[in-house]
Parts: structure tokens; C-alpha cells; sequence
């Protein structure tokens, strides 16, 4: 059977685009909030081989998508490398924080084993044209978080460390790029296919910042990945980020690029780099419109990748409050080629 989702990360253009949703697993189902329930706290749920399995595969029985992705968390990584991380209900994760002159500790990759388990019990209970992502967070990501202690739009705390005491930040960046390897090497061996690595706050770095704390660290994350496995496709998503500044990940090594709604793919393809398959970009908030509007909005992105392979996914994650009607209208959409 054909995978189309691998196919077009290939570069091969098949009739309709594949189709996944950023956090298609989510508090949206109602399958997913009644696991969640059952799992008592989320960092529980994410460290349950079977709970996160299930979670994992709730979207594709039910949507049919081209590709899972590892129901996980970006936070699993610095909890390995020592740091203190829950999840308050209401108001998100909360992290040791680190001072300025703090180094994480090793990786204890051990700590992590009910993920890769995980990852090898989803890979099973998938058909083999469906793809699984494995994934992780970006190091900056990673450092905004450990740096503020909490998420959210605190990244004041992370510029700081960079810019006040920036040999100690560098270190830890180092370790976080270490670590992110082997974890996604990790789920490639228990059974991904490709890797997305998410560095949700890109935008927050001005251009050299975005050189040395994004565009760097991710270069040496996917050569230590293909250094390994040199066909595991990676896919980066610098969220938020201008076009001109999206560019300068055209070399890091990188298969796919997701690409938020504020980045047209008609200034893309007016320069479009060889070999990179791009991901997007609807807007989150359209799958709360009228199916009229839903359809419209598919329709635009469809016309913008005529003859162009890409894989068609939103501009970040789904939101909670999304009509489960509305994504099979979009799937449907999508398919249909409307």
C-alpha cells in the first residue's frame, strides 16, 4: 500500500495532498478528554505506553488522517535532563527554573522508555500506509520554558540569560541539541518515520538571535539524526517567523517545512528551494466557520499547490473548541480537491 504522506516528503506529487492536523489529538474529542480523565494528570498520560497508544490513534480511526503523530509532550526532554516539570490544570506546565549560572543534567534517555514504547505500540496498531511522526521540541523552545519556569508568552527570561550570561546559556543549548538527537533517534529506532521538531517561539529572536539559537541548533540536531539514519525525513516548524527569515533554514538539512498562515505560499514558490516539501497553512480559527468558508479557504491553499507536492495541515495547533463536524468537512474538502 502507498503511503502518500512519506511519498510526498519524497518529493512525488500524488492526485490529492496527505492530510494531518497539528494536536489532532486533543481535548476537541471526546474520546481523548475521557482518557484524559482516566489518566488523572497529563504528564501521567504522556508516560503511559497504552494510555498514549490509545490517544495516538483515537484521531485516525476516527479522521482516517494520512499520518499520526506521537501523542507526547516537547517537556518530556528537559524533565529527563533534570528539571522538575507538571502540568496545572488552567494554567499549563510549570518547570524548575534554572538560574543563569544552572547546567541541566545528562540526558537520562531511560527515564523516557515508556515513550518509545509508546511509539513502538502505535507504530503496530497502524496500517502500513499511515505514517507515524515521532517529535520534539526545538532547544530554544526547550530554554524559553526552563528559563521562565512556566509557558506562555514569557520569553523575556530566556532573551536574558542569552543576552546577560551567554556562555552558560550556549552550554545548556548544547546539551538540549544533544538530547533532542538522541530522543528522536530513539523513536525512529522503536518505530517513527520522520521527525517534526517544533521551535514554537522562533518569532521571539530577532535575526542573528534566530541564527544562533534556532537555525544552528536545528543544523546540528537533523546531522546527528542523518548521521544515523540518513533517510528519516525531518520536518521543522519556526513558528511565526517572516519569509525572509524562514529562508535561512533552506540548508540546515531539513525535508519539510511547516509554515504558519502568515507566510503565503506565493512568496514561496517564487524562489521555492529545491527538495523542500512545504506544510500548512490554515488558519486554526477557520475550522470554526461556516463549512462554506471552510471549503473556500481549502480551496485557495489547494489552487496555491497545483502540481506541487505538499502536505496539507493547519498553521498551528487545532483548537479545542473545534467542531468535530468541521474536520471532516475539511478532510473532505481536501480529498474532494473543492
Amino acid at each position: 500500500m502507498t503511503n502518500i504522506f512519506l511519498d510526498t516528503l519524497a518529493g512525488k506529487l500524488h492526485a490529492t495532498p496527505p492530510i494531518w492536523l497539528m494536536r489532532q489529538a486533543g481535548r476537541y474529542l471526546p474520546e481523548y478528554r475521557a482518557v484524559r480523565a482516566q489518566a488523572g494528570d497529563f504528564l501521567s498520560l504522556c508516560y503511559s505506553p497504552k494510555l498514549a497508544t490509545e490517544v495516538t490513534l483515537q484521531a485516525i480511526r476516527r479522521f482516517d488522517f494520512d499520518a499520526a503523530i506521537l501523542f507526547s509532550d516537547i517537556l518530556v526532554v528537559p524533565h529527563a535532563c533534570g528539571i522538575a516539570v507538571s502540568f496545572v490544570e488552567g494554567e499549563g506546565p510549570k518547570l524548575e527554573k534554572l538560574s543563569q549560572d544552572q547546567l541541566l543534567q545528562p540526558f537520562d534517555i531511560q527515564k523516557l522508555a515508556p515513550v518509545y514504547e509508546a511509539v513502538s505500540n502505535i507504530r503496530a496498531g497502524l496500517s502500513s500506509e499511515k505514517a507515524l511522526i515521532g517529535f520534539s521540541g526545538a532547544p530554544w523552545t526547550l530554554m524559553t520554558y526552563i528559563a521562565a519556569g512556566s509557558g506562555g508568552d514569557k520569553q523575556a527570561a530566556a532573551l536574558n540569560w542569552l543576552h546577560q550570561n551567554p556562555t552558560t546559556f550556549h552550554l545548556n543549548m548544547d546539551m538540549l541539541c544533544e538530547a533532542i538527537a538522541q530522543h528522536c533517534m530513539a523513536q525512529i529506532e522503536a518505530g517513527a518515520q520522520t521527525i517534526q521538531l517544533f521551535d514554537s517561539w522562533a518569532h521571539a529572536l530577532n535575526e542573528h538571535d534566530l541564527l544562533t539559537c534556532s537555525v544552528e541548533p536545528i543544523r546540528n540536531i537533523i546531522s546527528k539524526i542523518h548521521s544515523k539514519y540518513p533517510d528519516i525525513p525531518v520536518i521543522i516548524f519556526p513558528r511565526g517567523i517572516a519569509f525572509e527569515n524562514l529562508k535561512l533554514f533552506y540548508t540546515i538539512g531539513a525535508q519539510g517545512i511547516s509554515i504558519g498562515d502568515s507566510i503565503q505560499y506565493s512568496e514561496i514558490y517564487a524562489e521555492k528551494p529545491q527538495n523542500i516539501i512545504f506544510q500548512g497553512n490554515l488558519k486554526p480559527e477557520i475550522l470554526l466557520e461556516n463549512h462554506n468558508a471552510i471549503q473556500e479557504h481549502v480551496k485557495i491553499i489547494l489552487n496555491d499547490n497545483k502540481n506541487i507536492p505538499f502536505i496539507f495541515n493547519l498553521g498551528h495547533g487545532i483548537l479545542p473548541i473545534t467542531p468535530i463536524e468541521n474536520v471532516h468537512i475539511l478532510i473532505d474538502a481536501v480529498r474532494r480537491g473543492v
